[in-house]
């Protein structure tokens, strides 16, 4: 299969000097003559001690072994292709889907320069070539572009490209007749769907002068581009898997822009399979039944946290075990987080908290989660409640404080569509700033997430 979209010079091979050892290895292998016999027959190295005959056997499985771990050492970023379950972290690989239910998984591009320090990567172009395959069947929700064609019928993409608003494609397609003008800053190189083989085929060029940004962050020390979102429904029953596209020379491949500019093409770790899709086969994993009292139908995230940690929004350090995000919750509060296998969340208390935009989170204590229980016919159900969220939190960083208030003078009076108008300060969703909205961060002035 031949590669569209990445090219680029062939890298220099790394050579490694190996005389900084020579010396140690001498004095190791004289050590190792002391009080040990020779043999001249049955040994298949005659004159050389068996200690001797030992380290060397050590140190050739340690020179053997340098290929795989040597290339860390050098100044080139070490990136991986992951596919995880939408919207939750730490990245769930396996999932299980009813039949005739919905379920997505993103698709992410993660990785870092080796030293973790001041090489992260900086990503203009990534292709991947996946495979979707196994005994049960998916249907792909493709979206079209309005107006968009090729020939009489309607682009069918099946990735949803997803990230910052000024790189999420919106399923932009080059055509072969198209080039992209000078202010343009991407375009994608493909992005179909082969029903008959399972071969999928995403690639993307970013383009313009501007650096893009890493599009999700997990850590300080790696960096994770979420480029697409595969949607999905279950139509039979089975097991799905997908895995790199053996038929591609290179399943997957990108370009890192460095400080200099410099173009880098990066070939992309990946294991096989990436993901595992069970359809219409429970496996008696865990489903969240929750309810926030007092509220509306909003966008949530859920986090569950190890008893007694501090975050970082209290100058600590810690992190949630499992987070789950755009979850939507109904008129009434209630939502579902369906499928929390134990590798996700295992067994054991946890303080839940849930937050909305612009509100403060809150917190339930010391909610248990009880071990799982694989052949189960059903999945188990636990049930959390939390009281009612608190408005104000503009910038959404836990707090509601005198920057919050500055923004919310700044868009006061302001409607939807108007100039400075900010949806952030707009609690209640009426489309306008008003005092309904200050009395609301009133309220709960220098509150905090609980």
């Amino acid at each position: 299969m031949s590669s569209p979209l990445l090219k680029g010079p062939p890298r220099k091979p790394l050579v490694i000097k190996l005389s900084f050892i020579e010396l140690p290895l001498r004095k190791l292998l004289l050590w190792g003559t002391r009080g040990l016999p020779s043999y001249s027959k049955s040994w298949p190295w005659p004159g050389l001690p068996v200690g001797s005959a030992v380290i060397v056997a050590a140190l050739s499985s340690f020179l053997v072994g340098l290929p795989v771990w040597l290339p860390a050492l050098s100044n080139d970023p070490v990136a991986f292709m992951e596919v995880c379950r939408a919207a939750v972290e730490p990245c769930q690989r396996e999932l299980n889907v009813p039949v005739g239910e919905q379920a997505a998984l993103d698709l992410f591009i993660s990785g870092s320069a080796p030293d973790h320090r001041d090489q992260p990567l900086n990503l203009v172009a990534w292709e991947t070539h996946f495979n979707l395959a196994g005994d049960g069947e998916l249907r792909l929700v493709t979206q079209s572009r309005a107006g968009q064609s090729i020939g009489q019928s309607k682009v069918g993409l099946p990735v949803r490209e997803r990230g910052h608003s000024r790189y999420a494609l919106e399923g932009l397609v080059r055509l072969e007749e198209e080039t992209p003008g000078p202010d343009a800053d991407y375009y994608t190189v493909q992005n179909r769907f082969n029903e008959e083989t399972g071969q999928l085929d995403y690639a993307v060029a970013l383009l313009g002068s501007r650096k893009p940004q890493p599009l999700a962050s997990s850590g300080s020390s790696r960096d994770r581009w979420l480029i697409g979102r595969i949607v999905f429904f279950g139509q039979s029953p089975g097991s799905i898997q997908v895995s790199p596209n053996t038929e591609a020379s290179l399943p997957f491949q990108a370009i890192s822009l460095s400080e200099s500019g410099e173009k880098l093409p990066i070939a992309l770790s990946a294991g096989s399979p990436l993901a595992t899709v069970r359809v219409g086969h429970p496996d008696g994993t865990l489903d969240l039944e929750g309810q926030v009292a007092g509220s509306s139908s909003m966008e949530l995230v859920v986090t569950f946290w190890n008893p007694d940690v501090v975050p970082k929004w209290r100058q600590g350090s810690d992190e949630p075990v499992a987070t789950f995000r755009e979850i939507v919750s109904d008129q009434n509060g209630r939502f579902r987080i369906a499928d929390i296998p134990s590798t996700i969340l295992p067994p054991a208390r946890y303080d839940v908290r849930v937050k909305a935009r612009h509100t403060l989170g809150n917190l339930t204590s010391r909610v248990t989660v009880p071990a799982s229980n694989p052949g189960l016919a059903a999945s188990r159900t636990l049930a959390v409640e939390w009281d009612s969220l608190r408005y104000g939190d503009v910038d959404d960083n836990h707090v509601v404080d005198d920057t919050d208030v500055e923004a919310l003078k700044t868009s006061f009076g302001r409607r939807a569509g108007e100039s400075r108008f900010n949806s952030q300060a707009d609690f209640n969703f009426d489309q306008v700033v008003d005092g309904q909205d200050f009395s609301l961060l009133a309220q709960n002035y220098l509150s905090r997430s609980q």
